[in-house]
């Protein structure tokens, strides 16, 4: 796979390649393409998600206790060791009832005798009284890169995709949890309505973003499909003085039709489209 000093290396004799100020000129060519790629609908940048989300789990017991970990992870602990067969698991959020470490907070690791989340989430507290501690079953986690659905999500094993959340008074209706119908997408989490009683993964394609370079070993994305095409708009950029590629450039919607589109239209067959509608289908009947 290609690299940024790959990439560098077609610019040398053209601009100051020394220039660490080329890094912000790069990351804008990559943002730009990917936009562009995102409108296409390109399968250049879908890649799919598997978003877990888990039933509610809830455990009490006076053997819990609550361990600032300094520079360490901070961790809660129980001797009995149940947290395991309590079915807590790894990337699952918690709350407790224990007054100073309400939550919620993110399972990082999950052992017989101890939940591992974030250095810096906890007070310590001793062993002695009870305390509760309760899992969310409301959502997941989307993925770090997420920049948008290509597809309807849906759960695995199932023959239909969730609808989009139609509105606040759908989700206040379901007071249970049961098997999930609808989906919200808030910030960097998946929510679904009614909470699920299982556990499922949902699945969907997704726009990826491409992560920001910072070195020159960094790999570049779209399989080394656009490195020349990256290159020209570096350069044009650099010279330019331009700080956003792109915003009123003629010469930048000539350059993706020539460059990015003629690429997109042979891979995974996909060629420019128009935006299109996201309304619900309310005909459709889970099946």
């Amino acid at each position: 796979m290609a690299t940024v000093q790959n990439l560098l290396d077609l610019m040398q004799f053209r601009v100051d390649t020394a220039n660490t100020d080329l890094y912000h000129h790069i990351n804008n060519a990559l943002r730009a393409i990917a936009k562009r790629l995102y409108w296409l609908e390109s399968d250049i940048v879908r890649s799919e998600m598997s978003v877990s989300i888990w039933a509610e789990q809830e455990y009490a017991a006076a053997t819990i206790a609550f361990v600032d970990g300094g520079t360490s992870p901070d961790t809660i602990t129980d001797s009995a060791n149940k947290f395991v067969t309590e079915l807590f698991e790894t990337g699952m959020y918690i709350t407790t009832d224990q007054a100073s470490n309400l939550g919620p907070y993110k399972l990082t690791k999950v052992e017989a005798g101890t939940l591992s989340v974030a250095t810096g989430s906890l007070t310590a507290a001793n062993a002695g009284s009870t305390v509760t501690i309760t899992s969310d079953d409301a959502f997941g986690d989307l993925p770090s890169d997420f920049g948008g659905l290509i597809s309807e999500p849906y759960l695995d094993g199932k023959t239909y995709p969730l609808l989009p959340l139609p509105s606040q008074d759908v989700a206040l209706s379901y007071t249970s949890a049961a098997t999930p119908i609808y989906y919200q997408v808030k910030g960097s989490k998946i929510y679904v309505t009614p909470h699920t009683g299982t556990d499922y993964t949902i699945k969907a394609d997704y726009f990826a973003v491409p992560a920001m370079v910072t070195a020159a070993t960094d790999t570049l994305p779209y399989f080394d499909l656009f490195g020349d095409a990256m290159a020209e708009a570096v350069m044009r950029t650099y010279r330019s003085g331009e700080q956003v590629i792109g915003v009123d450039s003629q010469w930048w919607k000539l350059f993706c039709r020539e460059n990015v589109d003629s690429v997109a239209r042979k891979y995974g067959k996909r060629g420019p489209r128009g935006p299109r509608a996201n309304g619900i289908d309310w005909n459709r009947r889970r099946r």
